[in-house]
């Protein structure tokens, strides 16, 4: 069976909340550059001005549902991403395997830059929760795809994926899950996979905005990361105000002595 067929055979409704995290950054910014909030309301969209056109389909998003279609792909691709292809929307379908994804990040973060920081590096994000639903959807955690989870959870190469993501894409795909190479090395699951941990370790990437049920995030936390060299500690808070902390070491996420390139 060609990998084609294998991906239509396998066509099923993808559903549930998914999660992500990004930068507070803009706001705070744009905060400190002004002197009201009508000058603040101006600068933002001045620079939403400057920002690349929204694509089809994301008109009446939230900005933060809208943005990950909106921009180029990285110079390397992205897990199931070539570097010409459009991007795509990935988010975890539990808040530990977010975590998970966002602590390797902001090691490479830390790792890439030329003078290190004196001391660790604070930095304050958003988590927030949307839904997601298609009808065109793929579960390449479920049994019939164990023969290649080994390879698509691989932490230091994305053939695999990216040449099984660029046949979904032209299968018509819209949204798919997918096991986290960075949960895997988390230990929050292990291969064979079994599903009775219910979605943790799982992700899910859309190719498609038509996929978001959603028009605007369902919730937000509030994430505290604080980095190092070696470390990652993160402090969540609900919107209840309910804090919670969580560690990651650097040692964690290491493939033969090296942290490795994402999308290399």
């Amino acid at each position: 069976m060609s990998l084609r067929d294998r991906i239509e055979s396998s066509i099923t409704v993808v559903q549930g909340t998914t999660y992500r995290v990004v930068e507070s950054q803009e706001e705070i910014a744009t905060t400190e550059l002004v002197a009201n909030i009508q000058e603040q309301m101006r600068l933002e969209e001045l620079l939403e001005q400057s920002k690349p056109p929204r694509p089809e389909g994301t008109e009446g998003l939230h900005y933060l549902l809208a943005t990950p279609f909106r921009y180029p792909p990285l110079k390397y691709g992205s897990r199931f991403g070539r570097p010409f292809e459009k991007s795509l929307f990935y988010g975890a379908m539990t808040v530990n395997t977010t975590l998970a994804e966002a602590a390797f990040y902001r090691f490479v973060f830390i790792s890439d830059m030329v003078v290190p920081y004196p001391k660790p590096l604070k930095t304050l994000h958003t988590l927030f929760a949307t839904r997601v639903r298609t009808s065109r959807g793929v579960r390449l955690q479920d049994k019939t795809w164990e023969d290649l989870h080994d390879a698509l959870t691989n932490p230091a190469s994305y053939d695999a994926c990216q040449n099984l993501g660029t046949t979904m894409r032209e299968s018509g795909i819209e949204g798919f899950q997918f096991l986290s190479a960075r949960a895997r090395q988390a230990g929050l699951y292990e291969l064979p996979y079994s599903p009775a941990k219910g979605l943790e370790g799982v992700n899910a990437a859309l190719f498609s905005p038509r996929a978001l049920k959603d028009r605007k995030p369902r919730s937000r936390y509030r994430l505290i990361m604080m980095a190092d060299p070696t470390t990652v500690t993160m402090s969540l808070t609900n919107e209840e105000g309910r804090k919670t902390a969580s560690a990651f070491s650097r040692d964690t996420f290491l493939v033969d002595g090296r942290l490795p390139c994402p999308a290399s």
